[in-house]
C-alpha cells in the first residue's frame, strides 16, 4: 500500500472510531497537499523537534503514516498542552483542528517554548497550510457537499478559556469580524499567532484586521457562547465543518478558485446632517467626508489574501482629521442648548437624536437615574434608535472655511471656564467637524467549482481597542461568577457583542452587486454576531495560563448601549439593526463619555470616572493605577517628571494642603484635540489583560466590603490614588500589617460636589474640598487592611509614602 494509501485509510478510520461529530464517512477523500510533510520537516529544522520530542515524536523521521496514527505519548503537562483536547491523539485528525496536535502546537498562544526565536514561529501562511491539510483531509460524500452551505467566516484558534465551551483549546467562528483602525500598518507576531498592536512610538497604535475565511458550514451542528451559561446548542447557527481553498485537493473531483471581495460604507458625517447636524454651508452629502465607499478597487478599508484566507483591514492613516471637501472646511453651525441639556449636549458635546419626546424622556431618566445614584438599563435594551451620530465634537471654532487656516482649541479658549460653558450652551458659533475611519460592510468570495453562492460575512471596521489583549466575554463569565456581580458598574458592563441578536443594517450592500437595492443580509436573521465552535469533545482539560492574543470576533467588541463602541444600532421601517453610523463623531467622542462613565465597556474602555471626579455619578468600577491616568506636575509623586495618562489628561491627587482634590474638568476634556497633539498614549494600558483586570476589581471590591464603604458601583467614596505593590515586603506599610506577596493600595475619600469645586489657576483642571476622613486600604491576594483614617490636612500627605 502507497504512503498515500496507508494516510488515508488511517484518517477514515480515525475519524469512524472516534465519533467524530464534523464529517460522515466516506471513500471519496481528497489527497492530502503534497508539501505538508516539507512544512513539517521544516519546523523541525526551526527549533521544534524538542517540542514534539516531549510528546515522543520525532518530526524530522515523520511520514503521511505517521501523521494519522495515533500517539500514546502525548503529554498534556507539557506547557500549552494542557488544553489540547482530551479526545486528541493524533498529529492530524481529519476535518478537526481542535483534535489535531500539530496544528494545536503551531497555532495555540500558549505554546511558546522559551528558547525558540521569533523567527521559529509559524507564519499565517504557514498555519493556513496545515488548516488546509486537515480539513482535506476528511471524507466527503456528495450527498453530504449538497446539504453544506458556503459562508464567509472570521475564525482564530483560541485557548480554551476563550471559546464557547470552555472546555478545551478549539477553532472559534464568527460571521462577524471586527478589524479596528490605526496610524501605523498592522504587523502579524508570530510568537502570540495574532497581530500586534504595538507601534514604535505610544501616541500610534497599529491596525489590527480580521482574518475570514470561506467555509462549508452545517446548520445547528455546533454550540454558542450565550449570556445565561457557558454554552449552548444553536440550532440556527451555521457552524463550519470544511474549509475551501485553491486547487484540486479540497473537495472530490472539483477544482476550486476562491475570489475574496467587499463592500465597506463609513457615512457618520452624512447620517448627522439627517438628524439635525446644522451645516453652515452646502456640500456633496455622497462624498468623502460625507460618504465613503470602498471596495476592491479603492477606499480606506483593504483586502488581502493569505494562502486561502483573506485579510480585512483599515489602511493606516491619522485615526482623525479634519473633515474637508474640495478646499474647505466642513464647518457646523452650533445652535443653542435645549430647555433640557441632556436633551442636546453632554459634557458639552453635541448630542443628535432621531425623535425629540424620546430624546427628552432619555435625558430626564438620565438625569434622575445620575441624581438617585441608580443603576441603568442592562446592556441590550435598546431606546430611541441611533440612526446617526449621538455625539458630535464641537470644541473647535473656525470662522474661515478654508482648510489649513488655524482652529481655535476650546481647551484653552475662552480662557475663562464659565465663558467657556456660556459659550458652548448659547451657541451661534461654527465649529469643525472632523473625520474618522470607522466603516462597516460585507466581505463575500466567488468560489469558481462549487455551484453555490457563498453567503458573507458582516464586517465591522471600528475604534481602537486600549485593552487589545482583554476581552468582554472573558470578563462577562468571571463577573457572572461572583455573587456581587451586578455591583460593579452603574451604567454598561461587560456584555459582549457576540451575545447580541440584531441583523447588520440593510444598507450595507453586496460586494458582487453593490447597485443592487438588496441588503447583503438577511434582515430576519438573528445569528450574524454569535460566537460558536463545534461541540466540545472530550473531558474538560486543565486550563493553561493565557499568554497575550489580540482578537478580532466579536467577544471582543461590546455590545450595543447607547451608543456603544464598536457598533450601535439603528432602525428603519421599525425594525433595528446593528450599524457603524450611530457611533460618536468622531469615534473620541465616544471614548470620552464611555470612559467617564466607570469604564461604561470595560475590555476595551478604561476607567476615567476618578481622572474627572464624576464619582457621584458614575463611580470607578476598574482602578486604573496614578500613573496610567497620568501623573501632574504638582502631584505629590510627579517627582519632577510629570507624565500625560493614556487619554492625554492627568488623574486626580490630594493639593499640597492635603484638603482638596485636584482633577481634570471633563466639560472642558477634548479627546479629539489630545490625540491629534499626539497626547494619548496606547502603550500605557496595553499589557492589561483579562487576568489583571479582574483581579483590579476584586481588589477593590474587597477593600470597599472591608471598609464598609458599598458596593462598587454605590460607593459615595472618590478613588483619589491607586498602585499597584510589586512586593509588599518593600512597602513601608506592607510586612507592619501583615501583608505579603503583591497587591494594591487605594486612597480614598469623600469630595464636595460640582457646586462646592472651583476652578483651578489652570486652564482644564478643577478643585473640591475633602469631606471626610481620608482612608488607605491595602489590598493582597489573601486579605485587606483598612488603616486609621485621616482627618484632610497636611497630615493626610503622608498616605502618598
Amino acid at each position: 500500500m502507497r504512503r498515500r494509501d496507508i494516510f488515508l485509510a488511517g484518517s477514515a478510520l480515525g475519524c469512524l472510531s472516534a465519533g467524530s461529530p464534523l464529517l460522515a464517512l466516506d471513500t471519496s477523500s481528497p489527497p492530502q497537499p503534497s508539501d505538508i510533510l516539507t512544512l513539517i520537516r521544516s519546523m523541525a529544522g526551526r527549533g521544534w523537534q524538542a517540542v514534539f520530542a516531549a510528546h515522543g515524536i520525532d518530526l524530522s523521521a515523520l511520514d503521511a503514516e505517521g501523521l494519522a496514527r495515533p500517539q500514546p505519548g502525548i503529554d498534556r503537562s507539557q506547557p500549552g498542552f494542557e488544553d489540547f483536547c482530551s479526545a486528541g491523539n493524533r498529529l492530524i485528525e481529519p476535518g478537526d483542528p481542535g483534535r489535531s496536535l500539530l496544528y494545536h502546537a503551531l497555532a495555540s498562544p500558549n505554546v511558546c517554548p522559551a528558547d525558540l526565536p521569533e523567527a521559529a514561529y509559524p507564519s499565517l501562511a504557514e498555519l493556513d497550510q496545515v488548516e488546509n491539510a486537515i480539513y482535506a483531509a476528511a471524507p466527503l460524500s456528495h450527498r453530504e457537499l449538497a446539504r453544506l452551505v458556503p459562508i464567509v467566516f472570521a475564525y482564530q484558534y483560541r485557548p480554551g478559556t476563550r471559546t464557547p465551551h470552555a472546555r478545551h483549546a478549539d477553532m472559534v467562528f464568527s460571521r462577524t469580524a471586527i478589524g479596528r483602525i490605526g496610524s501605523e500598518p498592522d504587523l502579524y507576531e508570530p510568537r502570540s499567532r495574532s497581530f500586534s498592536p504595538r507601534a514604535p512610538l505610544s501616541s500610534d497604535v497599529r491596525v489590527l484586521p480580521a482574518r475570514l475565511g470561506v467555509f462549508l458550514a452545517r446548520k445547528g451542528s455546533g454550540v454558542r457562547a450565550t449570556r445565561e451559561g457557558i454554552c449552548a446548542e444553536g440550532p440556527e447557527d451555521y457552524v463550519p465543518v470544511r474549509k475551501l481553498f485553491d486547487g484540486d485537493a479540497c473537495l472530490p473531483g472539483r477544482r476550486l478558485s476562491l475570489r475574496f471581495s467587499h463592500w465597506h460604507v463609513n457615512d457618520k458625517l452624512a447620517k448627522g446632517v439627517a438628524q439635525r447636524l446644522q451645516l453652515a454651508e452646502a456640500f456633496d452629502l455622497t462624498r468623502s467626508p460625507f460618504h465613503e465607499v470602498s471596495t476592491n478597487a479603492d477606499g480606506p478599508v483593504e483586502i488581502g489574501t493569505v494562502g486561502s484566507s483573506c485579510l480585512v483591514r483599515s489602511k493606516a492613516a491619522p485615526m482623525v482629521v479634519p473633515a474637508v471637501q474640495d478646499g474647505r472646511y466642513v464647518l457646523a453651525e452650533v445652535g443653542p442648548a435645549a430647555w433640557v441639556p441632556l436633551i442636546n449636549r453632554r459634557y458639552t458635546s453635541r448630542r443628535l437624536y432621531d425623535h425629540f419626546w424620546p430624546m427628552v424622556g432619555e435625558g430626564l431618566v438620565a438625569g434622575i437615574r445620575d441624581r438617585l445614584g441608580l443603576q441603568s438599563p442592562v446592556p441590550g435594551t435598546y431606546p430611541d434608535p441611533r440612526n446617526g451620530p449621538e455625539f458630535v465634537n464641537i470644541r473647535h471654532r473656525s470662522d474661515s472655511d478654508v482648510a489649513g487656516t488655524p482652529i481655535a482649541d476650546m481647551r484653552d479658549q475662552p480662557a475663562d471656564r464659565q465663558d467657556f460653558l456660556n459659550e458652548v450652551a448659547a451657541g451661534d458659533y461654527k465649529a469643525v467637524l472632523f473625520k474618522d475611519g470607522c466603516a462597516m460592510g460585507a466581505v463575500t468570495a466567488v468560489v469558481d467549482g462549487l455551484d453555490q453562492p457563498v453567503l458573507p460575512a458582516f464586517s465591522v471596521v471600528t475604534a481602537p481597542d486600549f485593552f487589545p489583549y482583554a476581552d468582554q466575554l472573558t470578563l462577562q463569565r468571571w463577573i457572572a461568577s461572583k455573587d456581587h456581580g451586578t455591583r460593579y458598574f452603574r451604567v454598561g458592563g461587560p456584555d459582549p457583542l457576540c451575545f447580541g441578536d440584531l441583523p447588520p443594517s440593510p444598507e450595507i450592500r453586496n460586494p458582487l452587486t453593490p447597485l443592487s437595492e438588496n441588503p447583503a443580509f438577511d434582515p430576519a436573521t438573528t445569528t450574524m454576531v454569535a460566537l460558536v465552535s463545534a461541540p466540545p469533545r472530550g473531558a474538560p482539560s486543565l486550563p493553561a495560563l493565557e499568554l497575550p492574543q489580540t482578537g478580532f470576533l466579536p467577544d471582543s467588541a461590546t455590545n450595543v448601549f447607547a451608543p456603544g463602541w464598536d457598533v450601535t444600532y439603528g432602525a428603519r421601517d421599525g425594525a433595528r439593526h446593528y450599524t457603524t453610523s450611530g457611533l460618536g463623531s468622531p469615534f473620541p467622542e465616544d471614548v470620552k463619555l464611555c470612559a467617564a462613565a466607570n469604564a461604561m465597556w470595560p475590555a476595551v474602555s478604561p476607567d476615567a470616572s476618578r481622572t474627572f471626579a464624576v464619582q457621584d455619578e458614575k463611580p470607578t468600577a476598574i482602578p486604573m493605577m496614578d500613573g496610567e491616568l497620568g501623573l501632574h506636575p504638582r502631584h505629590p509623586e510627579a517627582r519632577g517628571a510629570p507624565s500625560r495618562g493614556w487619554d492625554g489628561e492627568y488623574g486626580p491627587f490630594l493639593t499640597a494642603d492635603g484638603a482638596h482634590v485636584d482633577y481634570a474638568d471633563i466639560e472642558r476634556s477634548d479627546y479629539v484635540a489630545n490625540l491629534i497633539d499626539g497626547q494619548w498614549d496606547f502603550h500605557r494600558l496595553a499589557g492589561i489583560d483579562n487576568r489583571e483586570l479582574s483581579r483590579r476589581m476584586d481588589a477593590y471590591a474587597r477593600a470597599l466590603d472591608e471598609a464598609q464603604l458599598g458596593d462598587i458601583a454605590f460607593t459615595r467614596q472618590m478613588l483619589i490614588s491607586a498602585k499597584v505593590v510589586d512586593d509588599w515586603s518593600r512597602d513601608a506599610r506592607g510586612p507592619t500589617n501583615g501583608m505579603t506577596g503583591s497587591g494594591y493600595r487605594f486612597l480614598v475619600g469623600r469630595i464636595g460636589g460640582p457646586l462646592e469645586a472651583r476652578d483651578n489657576d489652570e486652564v482644564g483642571r478643577r478643585i473640591a474640598p475633602v469631606d471626610g476622613p481620608l482612608m488607605l486600604l491595602l489590598v493582597d491576594d489573601r486579605q485587606v487592611r483598612v488603616l486609621e483614617p485621616v482627618s484632610p490636612g497636611l497630615d493626610a500627605m503622608d498616605l502618598y509614602s
